[in-house]
């Protein structure tokens, strides 16, 4: 198709959509900002997604311009003659859907050559491993194919078609290993846990839930590192802790060192021909440490998570939409990226404007989780949101093991969510109940950061599987979880103790 008749039909699904309403809503809900070629036209179907999203209604030629000078766009966007050009010259309504036939097909088109393009160029610069390149090739391939199925109903054909694709890919991968693996989507890596979960799928959101310091941020850390040390990238939004103070988590969790030591050893650094960190210990600073292990340890810890695809966006206060742009230029540079894990849903603002500060928090929780659970399915990811429980579960004097009804302003949280995992930490309700007596008895054990706790992870919800419990250690100083394989390891002694003893 010709830029011309490319440039028509974008215009003219433009003009439809901002003046009916049917129209509006059938081009929303079938195209997207990155199906449009021209980039005027890319910005002001941006500016009409954006202005929906906050008002809840179809803009009108004018909201959508003051849209665009709000933002410093409108002349990018060929300013207000531009816009009224496409208002002026309103095509027939019957029309639309082939109008978004040929900008769906064209975007297909475009995507498919730059997969050609890249995989070839792959191929001239030399390929060690054929059949995986192959493989890989074929990937891209269906993923374009793929995306333009998106939308609207599909035949039997259609969907068989898709599922017995990925069965090919199974079979492939059987015939490859040798082994059956379960896993349909990305490991967490822990071998306990995907044996109900079968990895982290395309498309779902995964709530982890926990008290405040029972180890949720850990607990995600290490499902990062896991997944980011396979070069499988991964974007980790912290939105309570700085970029440096998640680093140091990270850091402790890989060198097995606790941050104390991390933050008391001396040392000179230089960087080594390929560009990795040589820390040498500094005898010349006499407080603090030069342990030679401890060192060691943690230079071998910088060098390798510094070659890891882990992102952390530490920008707080954003909303869904600001994360889901971040994300969107990431997978621009990061095509294979796996995972999105946000720390943490209170701190996420409203998903849209239309939330006011008269509704109420379960209101604009909803919002956001619905929001989440959109942004999932459109980026083709999975979402983890780290989100608190209520006080509802410490108020329970016979069980403190969290139930889903405990994610604080739950909403739609239990209804969006495709699996619900929540932490249960016993010796957290002990150590708690001790602090009331600590003034009085200074002896009284305070929780001991180098202690081992006995973790339940409790998966509450699995759309598509079994649920269940998953015994984990978690040694806080190191911010390390560990499962606990209950076949062949006896439970920790430190269980939450009975009611008569608290």
């Amino acid at each position: 198709m010709s830029e011309e008749k490319i440039l028509a039909s974008e215009t003219s699904v433009l003009a439809l959509a901002l003046l009916d309403e049917d129209c509006f809503y059938q081009t929303i809900s079938t195209l997207k900002i990155d199906d449009f070629q021209d980039q005027r036209n890319k910005l002001i179907f941006e500016a009409m997604n954006e202005c929906y999203e906050a008002s809840n209604t179809r803009p009108n030629p004018s909201v959508l311009a003051d849209k665009l000078k709000v933002s410093n766009k409108l002349d990018l966007a060929g300013g207000t003659d531009y816009l009224s050009n496409i208002i002026t010259n309103v095509p027939p309504y019957s029309d639309l859907s082939e109008y978004i036939k040929q900008i769906k097909q064209t975007s297909s088109l475009v995507k498919m050559k730059e997969v050609l393009e890249k995989n070839l160029s792959q191929a001239n610069k030399g390929v060690g491993d054929i059949p995986n390149f192959l493989d890989g090739v074929q990937k891209s391939v269906n993923d374009v194919m793929q995306a333009q199925n998106d939308g609207g109903f599909k035949t039997p054909e259609q969907v068989l078609s898709s599922y017995l694709g990925k069965l090919d890919e199974r079979i492939e991968e059987r015939r490859k290993t040798g082994k059956n693996s379960f896993l349909t989507g990305i490991s967490s890596g822990y071998s306990e846990l995907d044996d109900f979960t079968r990895g982290f799928q395309k498309g779902e959101l995964v709530i982890i839930g926990a008290r405040p310091s029972v180890g949720k941020t850990a607990f995600a850390i290490n499902i990062a590192t896991n997944i980011a040390h396979k070069k499988i990238p991964v974007a980790f939004f912290s939105l309570e802790m700085t970029a440096e103070q998640i680093m140091g988590r990270l850091l402790t969790n890989r060198a097995g060192i606790d941050l104390k030591t991390i933050e008391s050893l001396n040392y000179t650094k230089t960087r080594d021909n390929r560009g990795g960190f040589i820390l040498t210990p500094d005898k010349s600073v006499t407080a603090g440490s030069t342990n030679i292990r401890d060192l060691s340890n943690f230079q071998n810890a910088v060098n390798s998570l510094a070659k890891d695809p882990l992102f952390i966006n530490d920008n707080p206060g954003t909303n869904v939409r600001a994360i889901q742009g971040e994300v969107r230029k990431l997978q621009t540079s990061h095509p294979d990226l796996g995972l999105v894990i946000i720390d943490y849903l209170g701190l996420i603002q409203s998903a849209s404007a239309k939330t006011n500060s008269s509704d109420n928090r379960q209101n604009q929780v909803s919002d956001i989780s619905r929001a989440l659970k959109a942004m999932a399915r459109d980026l083709k990811l999975p979402v983890i949101a780290l989100s608190q429980l209520s006080r509802t579960v410490e108020s329970r004097k016979d069980d403190h093991k969290p139930v889903m009804s405990d994610l604080r302003d739950s909403g739609s949280i239990e209804q969006d969510a495709d699996k619900i995992m929540m932490l249960y930490r016993p010796d957290y309700y002990h150590d708690n109940d001790n602090k009331e007596n600590q003034e009085e008895q200074q002896d009284q054990p305070n929780n001991d950061d180098d202690a081992i706790s006995n973790v339940t992870v409790i998966l509450a919800k699995n759309r598509n599987g079994k649920v269940g419990e998953i015994q984990f250690t978690f040694q806080k100083n190191v911010c390390h979880f560990n499962a606990i394989d209950t076949t062949q390891t006896a439970s920790l002694d430190n269980e939450e103790p009975p009611l008569e003893e608290m």
